[in-house]
């Protein structure tokens, strides 16, 4: 008899007329019911046995004894095996199965063959074979193997089945769970990304990311298995290309799995300057031209302007190229700002422009004519402005020292100049002034002839040579031009007169005269005389005119 679960407990048959009496078994370690002879075989040793059945002597019958002899196998307990656990796709090993007693034979069902790769139909007896473990969903699945145990021939006793679970967990999964693009996204320098997340599961108990742009993190939450992609990029690396291949990576209990995506970090606006360095510091004079200034626009930058330029200096955009040149006109201290416009953020430069005015070249002589014999001879400017310049003159015939501008006036020849005075800089500026030198004045002059007639043409003088002609003046009965010493004969009282041209001082030049003498004649008359009457053959007398004037023919 099998001492199972699945044996019932034997109960003595008789063969009529015999009854039951008394039962026993021996040896001992057999439990059996005295009245019924029921053998309890779970409560038995496992055996051979003698079980007796005394019928005592009653009504003169002898005492009657019987007995059988029977066998109780031991239960068969299978060894427990402990749950197994692998990966997905690992290859399980095979599975070897034991009890309590030998000669035990198995029978095996996979309960979840979908899972078990490899076992044909999912059953099978004896010990199971090596198999792929397969789990292609995101949580551990569970291959349940269910055994059941029986005992050698000839009794072929059935054991407690027992369960052998192989507990398959699934490798690391990673799914991006943002929108979709948000893996490949293109972004300014220290613009907020649009956040990138992802789902990690399968066992995941790590996941970390790397290659990502300076100033972006992530952040894993082991319990919802979220990881998260945040930040604002800093900036590309010095070298081109500024794009970012980033990795995600997940580990748990079994095989990784990996993700990756692109981050394009585009650059704010660039600027540069070109020119050679101290163009963008520079002191020029007014009106002169400034050294170009020249800046590159790089990165995003694709238009650049420029505020605060002095008057009459421009900046000019061309292909990436910002150029600022011109000529100041007016003097001052400006600071510029160029700024560069783009796709990503706008980038400023500065500089300074110090326009300096013209140095101020006043000076100034104490008189604007001069006279050739004037004293002191040395003429000296006053210089009002900034002085250690350099004076000039033209044309030709001035005396004059070009470092300090004195002005020789003996040495000149008389004539209108005009001297110019040169700052010695830096920023040069000049000024002209006119200066006239005069010889000095003479005031000879003459008429055509020394007498005149009293009803003669009036006579005007005739100038020498460089003479002026002032003021003409003599004594009275002469009526004369005092302005042009032109004699009005009619009006005059003949006579004889002295004529002076007095000529005044001029620019320091000495008042000179000169004198002539002139002669106002009479008109002479003759005295009228007695008309005569003589005959023919008369001698006539001596006629006598008696002129007015003496000498007169």
């Amino acid at each position: 008899y099998c001492q199972d679960a699945f044996t019932i407990d034997p109960i003595p048959s008789f063969v009529p007329p015999a009854s039951a009496g008394v039962f026993s078994g021996s040896p001992t370690g057999i439990v059996v019911d005295p009245a019924s002879g029921e053998v309890n075989l779970l409560a038995s040793t496992p055996g051979t046995y003698t079980v007796y059945n005394y019928i005592a002597p009653a009504g003169g019958c002898a005492l009657a004894i019987d007995s059988v002899q029977i066998t109780i196998d031991t239960a068969i307990v299978m060894n427990l095996i402990p749950d197994i656990v692998v990966c997905n796709n690992d290859i399980v090993p095979g599975i070897s199965f034991s009890s309590t007693v030998t000669g035990t034979t198995y029978q095996w069902v996979c309960n979840n063959p979908g899972i078990c790769l490899g076992l044909p139909a999912g059953n099978g007896t004896g010990d199971v074979p090596g198999f792929v473990a397969h789990n292609t969903t995101s949580s551990p699945q569970l291959a349940d193997f269910t055994v059941f145990p029986q005992g050698p021939a000839p009794d072929f006793c059935q054991g407690d089945p027992i369960d052998v679970i192989v507990k398959i967990n699934p490798d690391a999964q990673l799914t991006r769970t943002s929108p979709n693009g948000t893996d490949a996204q293109v972004v300014c320098i220290g613009q907020t990304i649009q956040h990138i997340e992802y789902l990690a599961t399968g066992g995941v108990t790590n996941a970390d990311v790397t290659g990502l742009p300076q100033n972006l993190s992530y952040v894993f939450d082991p319990g919802s298995g979220i990881l998260t992609i945040s930040g604002s990029p800093a900036g590309p690396p010095a070298t081109p290309p500024n794009v970012y291949t980033y990795t995600v990576h997940a580990t748990g209990d079994c095989g990784p799995d990996s993700m990756i995506g692109t981050i394009n970090v585009l650059p704010n606006a660039i600027i540069t300057l070109t020119s050679p360095p101290g163009t963008d510091n520079q002191t020029v004079c007014i009106n002169s031209a400034i050294q170009p200034i020249s800046y590159t626009i790089g990165g995003t930058g694709n238009i650049a302007m420029v505020a605060g330029l002095p008057a009459g200096v421009t900046g000019t955009y061309v292909a990436g190229n910002f150029i600022i040149n011109g000529s100041p006109s007016v003097s001052g201290n400006y600071t510029y700002t160029v700024t560069a416009n783009g796709i990503c953020a706008s980038v400023t430069s500065t500089g300074v422009i110090h326009v300096t005015p013209l140095q101020n070249p006043s000076f100034g002589y104490s008189n604007v004519t001069y006279c050739q014999t004037f004293t002191p001879s040395n003429q000296a400017p006053v210089i009002t402005g900034i002085s250690g310049g350099v004076f000039s003159s033209s044309p030709l015939g001035l005396t004059i020292n070009s470092s300090t501008g004195v002005i020789n006036l003996a040495t000149s020849n008389p004539g209108t100049y005009s001297v110019t005075y040169t700052t010695p800089g830096p920023c040069p500026n000049s000024l002209i002034k006119t200066i006239e030198i005069t010889a000095p004045p003479t005031a000879d002059f003459n008429y055509a002839t020394t007498g005149f007639c009293q009803n003669g043409p009036d006579p005007l003088p005739t100038m020498n040579a460089g003479a002026t002609m002032g003021t003409f003046s003599s004594s009275s009965g002469l009526t004369i031009s005092a302005g042009t010493g032109k004699i009005t004969t009619g009006s005059s009282t003949p006579g004889t007169y002295t004529v002076t041209n007095s000529v005044p001082s001029i620019s320091g030049c000495a008042a000179v005269s000169s004198s002539t003498t002139v002669i106002i004649d009479p008109i002479p008359a003759i005295t009228q005389q007695v008309d005569l009457t003589y005959c023919n053959g008369d001698i006539t007398t001596t006629i006598a005119f008696n002129p007015t004037v003496s000498g007169t023919t």
